[in-house]
């Protein structure tokens, strides 16, 4: 049985502000496949945030948002 675990980091407290997000599919044994993008949430980081993920907004700055 394969199953998927997602990993969604944000730059501030609003759940509307993703800065990254990191997919892995797995099943009993091992890895099967992943995927890991920055994403510019085109908003402030807060610090508390950096602190806890380490992604800061010169991290995301040549990503380019979908509009």
């Amino acid at each position: 049985m394969n199953f998927v675990s997602i990993d969604f980091e944000s730059a501030n407290e609003k759940r509307f502000s993703p800065c990254a997000i990191g997919i892995v599919v797995a099943n009993e044994h091992e890895i099967v496949d992943e995927f890991y993008s920055l994403i510019n949430p085109l908003m402030e980081f807060k610090s508390f945030h950096t602190y806890i993920h380490g992604i800061t907004e010169n991290d995301v700055s040549t990503t380019v948002a979908n509009t």
